[in-house]
């Protein structure tokens, strides 16, 4: 059986901007795990700017991140899709921006929360979430550590 999983981007004013749905290893060591690692691969800029960030690509807003997002998963299988439905999850993701930022400046790190969901079958379905993980981007991998020895006691 599948692990489905949303991954939601959102702007600084808190409104979803777009969402993601993958059909396939939406658990936390999976996708969380790949999710992170190209988090912290990026840093989020306002506007452009020629300045170098050692190690980091930029991408200049959360619309271009959520956009490098789809294109850095295309390269490993064609795995994510539009969402469907809104209760077809079993892991919900939110990537938030950092800090506000001066023209061409990173933002702070920015913010991911993961959440486990369970629905109720049927067209009344029930969303209850639990919210696993909420802090910065650069803490999840020590997080997933800690929450992976823990699952498998």
């Amino acid at each position: 059986m599948s692990t489905r999983c949303t991954t939601r981007f959102f702007d600084r004013s808190g409104k979803e901007f777009t969402c993601i749905f993958r059909h396939h290893d939406g658990y936390p060591s999976g996708h969380g795990a790949e999710l992170a690692e190209f988090l912290n691969s990026r840093v989020i800029v306002n506007g452009l700017t020629s300045t170098r960030i050692p190690g980091k690509e930029k991408a200049n807003g959360i619309g271009r991140l959520a956009s490098q997002f789809i294109c850095w998963f295309e390269d490993d299988e064609p795995a994510i899709y539009p969402p469907k439905q809104k209760c077809d999850d079993d892991y919900s993701y939110e990537v938030h921006p950092g800090k506000a930022a001066e023209h061409g400046e990173p933002f702070g790190v920015g913010r991911l929360v993961v959440k486990e969901v369970h629905c109720g079958p049927g067209p009344r379905a029930r969303y209850r979430s639990k919210t696993l993980y909420d802090g910065p981007w650069d803490g999840f991998g020590k997080w997933l550590k800690k929450y992976e020895s823990e699952d498998s006691e």
